[in-house]
């Protein structure tokens, strides 16, 4: 009797080979998973894993953002597995910064949207950032300053002032991230802006603008300007303006918020 040969013999072997030689744009989101499983499954077919996955998390990009516990709520998916696709984000999220924090100077608010995109990707929580630069925008720090929900209880303004002076810097780039949403600013995010601009004012520090990010578009909410959505209006603030560093708002090139 002639042994009946397993079709899936070798197919591993295929795969690595097809993406040495031609890279992943040929692949499939499932084939991709199932390369990615490979490292994590030792032996089983993955094929079948990797299309659950897509079923449960729509696709690529929320199956590597999705929380450890949750993936591994799908049947198959272990703990070392979900530590991988964590793992996978992480290190993409981090190479990124990596080459964006190497700018020395923020010329254009749309040099500082590039950064923020970085900063966010596959972060699920709300955090709000406050990015820090001298008078020649060049960026000192970024400091996480809450996570879970942006409001005016959630920040310490204390810290806010301490940082700034710390830092001796001229100006202050808030920035938060609406997940899953869209950028439209909400009560908070403009109570939020307004005290932070009041505490900065106090010593001296512009606030330069509050950004929303969502996953595929922005909103400055000081300007009023917007990307992938129609933006609000511009707030009007005092402070913003009175206390600003005379040598930072002479940096700013005048098309700075042309984004």
């Amino acid at each position: 009797m002639v042994e009946k040969k397993n079709p899936h013999e070798g197919h591993r072997e295929r795969m690595k080979q097809r993406y040495l030689s031609q890279g992943l744009d040929g692949f499939a989101e499932h084939e991709v998973l199932e390369m990615l499983l490979f490292y994590s499954v030792p032996r089983a077919d993955t094929n079948e894993l990797a299309h659950a996955l897509l079923d449960r998390f729509s696709d690529l990009h929320g199956v590597l953002s999705a929380e450890p516990r949750e993936l591994c709520q799908v049947s198959g998916v272990k703990m070392h597995t979900a530590i991988l696709f964590r793992l996978v984000s992480d290190v993409y999220r981090r190479s990124c910064l990596e080459k964006t924090k190497k700018q020395v100077s923020y010329r254009s608010m749309k040099a500082v949207i590039a950064y923020l995109r970085d900063l966010f990707i596959g972060v699920r929580n709300e955090r709000v950032y406050m990015l820090l630069f001298d008078n020649g925008m060049n960026l000192q720090d970024t400091v996480l300053l809450a996570e879970g929900a942006v409001n005016s209880t959630a920040i310490t303004y204390r810290t806010v002032a301490e940082q700034a002076l710390f830092h001796r810097s001229s100006g202050v780039i808030l920035a938060h991230n609406h997940p899953g949403g869209i950028p439209v600013p909400s009560g908070s995010d403009l109570e939020v802006t307004r005290n932070v601009d009041n505490v900065l004012s106090a010593v001296g520090v512009r606030l330069i603008e509050h950004v929303v990010i969502a996953d595929h578009s922005y909103e400055l909410i000081i300007h009023g300007r917007s990307a992938g959505h129609k933006a609000s209006a511009p707030l009007s603030f005092s402070a913003s303006t009175c206390g600003a560093e005379p040598d930072l708002a002479a940096s700013l090139p005048a098309d700075f918020f042309d984004c």
